[in-house]
């Protein structure tokens, strides 16, 4: 898989989900969402979505993971991952 690629399609994937606010974002906590994208490359790419608590509490941080793979059996196993975690305010935690 070329990881630059695959980090470029999950890049683009969360510029979008971080304009969603924390309570859509909130809404998609316990469910997994599944696409196929065409990348840069021409390779179809599969992305996992997932909102998850971040310390396992109702109403504080959420994890927004997304995680590519290009289908090969090695990036089945060990796919690329990027993430970002909200607060309840809206704004992102860890980052300046």
């Amino acid at each position: 898989m070329d990881q630059a690629e695959a980090a470029n399609v999950a890049e683009t994937i969360l510029a979008a989900l971080r304009m969603d606010d924390y309570e859509s974002l909130a809404q998609r906590v316990g469910s997994t969402e599944w696409r196929e994208v065409e990348g840069a490359d021409a390779l179809i790419h599969r992305v996992q979505i997932q909102v998850f608590e971040d310390d396992g509490r109702a109403g504080r941080n959420l994890r927004v993971m997304v995680a590519v793979d290009d289908g090969e059996r090695r990036s089945f196993v060990r796919p690329l991952t990027r993430d970002f975690s909200v607060a309840p305010d809206g704004s992102f935690v860890g980052e300046d």
